[in-house]
């Protein structure tokens, strides 16, 4: 593995494999040689793999396939994937196209150009990213305790070959149930999620519970995140205990200014060797005050979204479904925050989805 290798960047995304035997090569058997210099925005690429056909499907495919990819500008890739808060280095390189890509069980697959495959030190890394899976946790928060937050969940995603994937957090209540936001939950299948909780620490958590129905909110919206709701139930009963408890929903609105709090474990490679859970105060922000700073931003936040922010703290990529918690019961569900996930969330503010405006729906797919 490459020494620079940053499992939150995913910069110097390198590693080799010596093999216990030498390759024997024939017709079907080959190696490829290594790109010494980066190829020019729009040469025509080749991928293959056997990872995943489709976002939706949990399984992986008998047969090797193969697409034809466009590179991509270095500048144009930046523009685009910077607002997603994901920053590309000098060690990276894009591909695209119109109607195919890479996905789960894709990652370490060749990109090759001209027959040879793009990556070499002395060239960019061709690496697989997705929004869904952005760096970053809780801007400004501190180590939680115990009794902070003991229905907090990481929900993770199974990608394929034993590998696993911290996405979203979630909130422990009913019988058997988290509740999340909705685009956590969207586009995966039952089997492909898991909720792991009891414990501060990513790495260590004793309960591994998995996943059998997810319930999406039918008015949700993918592109305004307005209706982001979700609730997942889960195989076995939450057993609770010291640090296992489960969370009542709020059936009304935090008033302005009054005081919640924030936790979570924001994105998580499971690799880590530590991640604590992180905590942060907030403060309730009016509807009002909230669309008077989004507004200009083409953002519009709906009756369906609670608003707080902190002078220096606030949730990013991998906190969305995180819970906000006032007065001991859930009040929101984060789903969507500023650019660059700025530590200042009072010039702009975290939007999370009111728990109160429908608490009626969730409560009727909470198990009980």
């Amino acid at each position: 593995v490459h020494e620079l290798w940053d499992a939150e960047t995913f910069d110097y995304d390198y590693c080799v494999l010596t093999l216990e035997t030498d390759i024997v090569q024939s017709p079907t058997v080959q190696t490829v040689e290594l790109a010494t210099s980066a190829p020019t925005q729009g040469t025509t690429a080749q991928l293959t793999g056997w990872g995943k056909t489709s976002g939706t499907s949990s399984t992986l495919p008998y047969l090797l396939q193969y697409t034809i990819m466009d590179i991509v500008s270095w500048e144009v890739c930046k523009n685009l994937w910077e607002p997603a808060g994901h920053m590309l280095t000098d060690r990276m390189i894009c591909a695209s196209h119109p109607t195919a890509s890479g996905c789960n069980g894709d990652s370490g697959g060749p990109l090759v150009v001209d027959g040879k495959l793009v990556v070499a030190q002395i060239a960019h890394a061709y690496i697989a990213i997705s929004p869904r899976y952005n760096n970053g946790r809780i801007v400004g928060g501190t180590d939680a305790k115990a009794d902070q937050a003991p229905f907090q969940v990481s929900i993770v995603l199974y990608t394929g070959w034993f590998d696993y994937l911290h996405i979203c957090g979630g909130s422990l209540a009913g019988r058997r149930s988290v509740v999340t936001a909705a685009h956590c939950c969207d586009g995966y299948h039952a089997s492909d999620l898991e909720a792991r909780y009891d414990g501060l620490d990513f790495v260590t958590l004793k309960t591994i519970n998995k996943v059998t129905k997810i319930d999406i909110h039918e008015g949700f919206n993918s592109q305004t995140h307005d209706w982001d709701y979700c609730v997942l139930t889960l195989r076995d009963d939450v057993v609770k205990s010291p640090t296992v408890q489960t969370i009542e929903l709020a059936t009304s609105v935090p008033l302005t200014g009054s005081a919640a709090h924030l936790t979570g474990w924001g994105r998580i490679p499971v690799t880590s060797a530590k991640a604590l859970l992180q905590y942060t105060p907030m403060v309730i922000v009016s509807r009002q005050q909230c669309n008077e700073i989004w507004e200009p931003a083409c953002q519009t936040v709906t009756e369906r979204m609670i608003c707080a922010s902190n002078p220096s703290a606030g949730g990013c990529s991998g906190d969305v479904g995180n819970p906000l918690v006032a007065d001991g019961r859930l009040v929101g569900i984060l789903s969507w925050y500023g650019k660059d996930c700025p530590a200042n969330t009072v010039e702009w503010p975290n939007l999370y989805s009111d728990v109160a405006n429908q608490w009626q729906w969730l409560d009727d797919r909470i198990a009980k």
